[in-house]
This record gives C-alpha cells, sequence and structure tokens, in this order.
C-alpha cells in the first residue's frame, strides 16, 4: 500500500499570527484607522500541526544546549585539575585551595545537572537562570576575597610583631656589644 506524499511544513514549531489593520467604515469607504489590530486566524496558506518536537530548529537548539554543557562541564574539570595540580606542584597551599576545589565542584555539579539551577533561581525568585548563575559565582569570589583579606591581616600582623622583636633584638644587641667594648 502506498503513503500519501507528506506536504511541506514550515521550519518553526509555532504558528504566526497574520496581523490585519484595524478598518473603520465611514459610510461605505472603508478607512485605516490607528489603534489596535484585528489578528486573521488561521492566515492564509497555513495549516498548523501539532509540536512533535522533531523540528530542524528544535534539534538544532537541543545541539546547541548539548554543546554548551560539554563546555561548561569541560571548563568545570580543567579548573578542578588546574588547583589539584597547583595544590600538587606546591604552588598553592591547601588551605588556599579548598574555597577554589570548592568552586569547580558546584561549577561542575551546575553544569552537569542544569535542571537544578533552573529549580534554585526560581525558588529563591530569579526567574532568568543564567542571573542566579552569576550571582552565585559573584558570592564566591566575595568568599574567596574575604578569605584572602583574613590571611593577608594575619600576615600582616605577623608581618608588625616579627618587625618589633627584630628592632628589640638589634637595640638588645648593640647594647651588648657596647658593653664589651666598654669592659
Amino acid at each position: 500500500m502506498r503513503k500519501a506524499p507528506r506536504t511541506k511544513s514550515p521550519p518553526w514549531d509555532f504558528v504566526p499570527l497574520r496581523v490585519v489593520p484595524r478598518t473603520f467604515s465611514v459610510g461605505h469607504e472603508p478607512l485605516l484607522g490607528w489603534g489596535p489590530r484585528k489578528v486573521a486566524w488561521p492566515p492564509r496558506g497555513f495549516t498548523p500541526r501539532p509540536f512533535t518536537g522533531t523540528s530542524s530548529l528544535y534539534g538544532r537548539i537541543k545541539k546547541m544546549l548539548a554543546r554548551i554543557q560539554i563546555f561548561a562541564i569541560l571548563g568545570s574539570l580543567f579548573l578542578l585539575f588546574l588547583v589539584f595540580h597547583l595544590v600538587r606542584t606546591k604552588r598553592l597551599r591547601i588551605q588556599y585551595s579548598l574555597l577554589w576545589f570548592l568552586t569547580a565542584l558546584i561549577l561542575l555539579f551546575f553544569s552537569i545537572f542544569r535542571d537544578t539551577l533552573n529549580i534554585l533561581s526560581y525558588f529563591i525568585g530569579i526567574y532568568y537562570s543564567p542571573t542566579f548563575f552569576l550571582l552565585t559565582g559573584f558570592m564566591f569570589l566575595l568568599l574567596i576575597l574575604l578569605h584572602f583579606s583574613v590571611i593577608i591581616s594575619k600576615l600582616s600582623e605577623t608581618n608588625r610583631e616579627l618587625t618589633q622583636r627584630l628592632s628589640i633584638l638589634t637595640w638588645k644587641y648593640e647594647q651588648l656589644e657596647k658593653s664589651k667594648l666598654k669592659s
């Protein structure tokens, strides 16, 4: 048995609307007017079809999102391995790397499970999930900056204390040298 030939359908999944200008009739003459427009439905020459998810646009968007997700996962893994390599070669101390490890793991988690990002952003009240992602990244940067500020404060205090000790030791040494010269 032979199948009926398929009619070519438009490449989009939504149904376009044909906009018709609003007309006023004064006597027998229609005049174009400003204001809301009437929408003619259905548009001429268009047969609506149900959305099946197999259109070329939908497929391209799905492939693009998959590509973006793969690049996000690779970027997160790169950051994770970079921090691990810096700790292993002793260019970054473990106490400083903990926040970087946490940041890389959270980026990896959100890269793998994109729906959790959408759910968390909606739960907080942000309806555009990339904004929530940027907010989360900003918070982690603030945590890292706060962590480094605490470390710098400790180092400056230690530096001041060591400078005082050194000056006291040099004064004692000079006093000892003077007493040796006198005797």
